[in-house]
């Protein structure tokens, strides 16, 4: 099954890009998202980073061009501060609850 699907993947790419390169970026996308998901590591995380990517990027380029190269203009209303506010939260709440973890486990090993 899975070399019929490789093979349905390497036709469509090429059929899309008529380039040998992209159908090696896709080979190697697939390699590293195997080596993750054989590390322990999920994968939507993998596709959604591939996926919404190239569209950050453009949105970003665009939001430096109107703005002259000022990187206050991602600051500067408040849904943006909100979110920035929010995210910087849920990164703090995680970097805690394991360190929380990692500690509680320490401490019940040793007894």
């Amino acid at each position: 099954m899975y070399p019929a699907i490789l093979m349905f993947i390497v036709m469509g790419v090429l059929t899309t890009y008529n380039d040998e390169i992209q159908v090696w970026v896709v080979l190697l996308t697939g390699a590293f998202g195997y080596l993750l998901r054989f590390l322990g590591f999920q994968a939507a995380p993998l596709i959604l980073g591939f996926v919404l990517g190239p569209m950050m990027e453009e949105h970003f380029r665009r939001t430096l061009l109107l703005s002259g190269g000022d990187f206050t203009a991602f600051v500067s209303s408040g849904i943006s501060q909100v979110c920035l506010g929010v995210s910087a939260a849920l990164l703090l709440y995680g970097f805690v609850m394991t360190c929380r973890n990692r500690s509680q486990k320490s401490v019940q090993g040793s007894v």
